[in-house]
């Protein structure tokens, strides 16, 4: 029977440095960590987070009707307006703080060294860091207990919390590590302490916050910084940008157990590594070859299925099994996570529809992701809308990059694109002169909205023109994708709508 986890506020105070402003009130325990006021309980902590936008220790009245059992705060004034209410039994224990949001990360630092995992493993990169989170879970629930980020707590904020969901019983935790600015990574990976880390890629994505591919590179590799060099390991893309950068800064730092995954090739020497064969498309999913050379000097190879489309899932299976087979989990296992893994909502999700398949990978965007979107639309039968809503964050780099996706949709031979969003506005004409009309479909089609209906109004009308009136493609199939600012789930819901 699984015991009753909680903490003391004396922990608490301890692992923060922080002041008890009240101990005549007595201790208390908690056994949850709250910043929203509308979710403490009796066995909460709250922490009073300070923001851009709103500050929480306006809602201090709110946490002590509610009962919680500690507050952390990094104003004393706004404690004292309330103690003259209060009795002592009445009182919360109440802890101060310079800044709250830095005591947060420093409790989870603390209470991450308590738990007995076996593994902590960090991801992070450009693209791909929810899916391989996702897979790696699932392969690591096949071993043993395992925790792992929700939904995209992957910052300063985010990363904190989730090292806090950690309890004894778990074993493994698969920590995801975003960054949109030089240092965050470097930040994270102090608190989390990893024994393994995962760099999918290094590509042109948030590069406003990065000035630079270069920079992206170099906050990337960040995440080995938290390696102890005699035991962590670090895996990487041997194909992604960096990767020279990233094998001299884990030499500098001493850290001898290094592997790489990678599509197959003869430059692929390092040892241990995985790479993945020609990647086939089946009818639900990809079919592909993995090989894996350890450094053991064992090998194997062998065929897998997985019920997702896109070359990239061949990919994050290499990364996923490479550092799997390190942490010594049975290659039966991994293979069984792999074809039953069916991917991330909102990312590049197949769905059958009416006029054929819908593909939506709208939760985020950047130019090499939506390149892989559009490889996966193009390898089912049949015409091939994109949808595609504008990229953000790209600073200086943005107009190129719009017009490099624009280029590619064309030269991979796109039937119609349709774009929403201000810097997506140019793209219609970049693709309109990168094209060519083919026999099936005689007037390649492309234009920019700034509203989703009008956009979606014209995706209608052209699904029903070329599938219903004129009978041209007997399957259409719709890739829509875009970054946050966009909302392009907005359009994967209206297509669901009018052809599900």
């Amino acid at each position: 029977m699984q015991q009753d986890f909680f903490w003391t506020d004396a922990q608490l105070q301890s692992a923060v440095e922080g002041k008890r402003l009240n101990p005549q009130a007595g201790t208390r325990s908690f056994s949850e960590v709250v910043t929203d006021s509308r979710e403490v309980t009796q066995q909460s902590l709250f922490i009073a987070i300070c923001g851009e936008r709103f500050d929480a220790h306006e809602f201090l009245q709110q946490v002590v009707e509610a009962q919680a059992a500690v507050i952390l705060i990094s104003q004393e004034e706004a404690w004292q307006t309330l103690t003259e209410e209060l009795s002592d039994d009445q009182q919360p224990a109440v802890i101060l703080v310079a800044d709250t949001r830095l005591a947060l990360a420093a409790f989870a630092r603390w209470h991450r060294q308590q738990m007995p995992l076996k593994k902590l493993i960090a991801i992070t990169g450009s693209n791909g860091k929810t899916s391989n989170k996702t897979l790696l879970a699932e392969i690591f629930s096949k071993a043993g207990r395992t925790l792992a980020t929700q939904g995209n707590l992957n910052n300063d904020f985010g990363v904190p919390r989730t090292l806090l969901q950690i309890r004894p019983q778990d074993e493994y935790a698969i920590i995801e590590m975003g960054a949109n600015h030089p240092g965050e990574i470097r930040y994270l990976t102090e608190i989390a302490k990893p024994d393994m880390t995962l760099i999918t890629n290094a590509a042109g994505a948030h590069l406003e916050g990065f000035g630079s591919l270069q920079g992206v590179i170099d906050t990337k590799g960040e995440i080995v910084e938290g390696l102890d060099p005699h035991d962590g390991v670090a895996i990487f893309n041997h194909d992604s940008a960096g990767i020279e950068d990233w094998l001299k800064k884990c030499s500098a730092l001493g850290i001898g157990k290094v592997g790489l995954f990678a599509k197959e090739s003869q430059e692929t020497v390092t040892l241990p590594n995985v790479t993945f064969g020609e990647v086939e498309t089946l009818n639900h999913g990809i079919e592909f070859v993995l090989t894996a050379e350890l450094a053991d000097g064992s090998r194997f190879s062998d065929r897998v299925r997985m019920p997702v489309l896109g070359e990239h899932h061949a990919a994050n299976a290499a990364a996923c099994t490479l550092l799997a087979l390190w942490a010594g989990v049975a290659w039966d296992a991994i293979k069984a996570a792999i074809e039953t893994y069916g991917g991330v909502p909102g990312r590049l999700q197949k769905t059958q529809i009416r006029c054929g398949y819908l593909l939506d990978d709208s939760y985020n965007a950047n130019p090499e992701s939506i390149k892989a979107g559009l490889s996966a639309l193009m390898t089912l039968p049949g015409c091939h809308i994109a949808c595609i809503g504008a990229m953000g964050e790209l600073g200086d780099y943005s107009v190129q990059a719009h017009h490099e996706v624009a280029e590619y949709a064309a030269h991979i031979g796109l039937d119609a694109l349709l774009v929403y969003g201000e810097a997506a506005q140019d793209m219609p004409r970049v693709f309109a002169a990168n094209t060519h009309a083919s026999p099936r479909i005689p007037n390649i089609f492309s234009a920019a909205f700034l509203e989703h209906d009008s956009l979606n109004r014209s995706l209608n009308e052209l699904v029903n023109k070329w599938f219903v009136e004129d009978e041209v493609c007997p399957q259409i199939n719709i890739l829509v994708k875009g970054s946050r600012s966009s909302q392009m789930e907005t359009i994967a819901n209206a297509v669901q709508q009018s052809w599900g």
